[in-house]
């Protein structure tokens, strides 16, 4: 693994309690308690490498956070004053909003010239089995199954960066059709992909609340 990483958290802390397409309860958790849950996901980085950055982007309704979480990390970035990004983050297609902020994100990415990006979600952490030598510097890493990828957290290099923003981009038509981020982004990612079992990384699913370990 490369020394120069960045962990870039995609958040949403408060947010509203219109219906996603899939569910009427947008989150079973309060603001404070995801903000609770997203220190925890900060504080799983800095223990398992201690040595990588933290970009944290908010897309929720507030740029001011529970427990100073923005100062945590080592640049936080709130995009929720953006229509753009409130219109989408507000409306009933989840992934959406994390990519219109991960999308706008771009220079503040680009600053830390990483040599490695994971993407990982916000209230989500990295667990005691998170497989901190097995992301390959190659291609795409993640849990990748039937055309679907885990979009809690993945992986890839410096080169395919702007394969990513491309991702990013043409996967937009089809997540405003309703399909599931997991599979219209890695539909456009470069091979090869590289699969992992076990992704190493926990948390409460927001909608129901029930906890998963992936």
């Amino acid at each position: 693994m490369e020394r120069n990483t960045l962990f870039i958290v995609s958040s949403a802390i408060n947010i509203t309690t219109n219906p996603l397409s899939y569910t009427s309860v947008r989150s079973t958790f309060s603001a404070e308690e995801r903000a609770k849950q997203t220190l925890n996901t900060i504080q799983s980085i800095r223990t398992a490498m201690p040595e990588s950055k933290i970009l944290l982007i908010e897309t929720g309704k507030a740029r001011n956070l529970p427990y100073n979480i923005e100062f945590a990390v080592d640049k936080y970035l709130y995009l929720g004053n953006e229509r753009i990004v409130r219109d989408a983050v507000d409306g009933p297609y989840k992934g959406l909003g994390e990519i219109c902020g991960l999308y706008l994100a771009d220079q503040w990415i680009r600053h830390f010239n990483a040599d490695y990006y994971f993407k990982l979600s916000g209230r989500y952490y990295l667990n005691e089995n998170f497989p901190i030598n097995d992301w390959t510097g190659n291609g795409y890493t993640g849990r990748f199954g039937g055309g679907n990828m885990l979009t809690v957290l993945y992986g890839f290099p410096n080169r395919l960066y702007n394969n990513w923003r491309h991702a990013l981009v043409q996967s937009q038509p089809g997540l405003l059709r309703g399909e599931a981020i997991e599979s219209a982004l890695p539909r456009y990612f470069e091979q090869s992909i590289f699969n992992l079992t076990e992704l190493g990384v926990s948390g409460c699913v927001s909608h129901h609340g029930g906890f998963v370990s992936l």
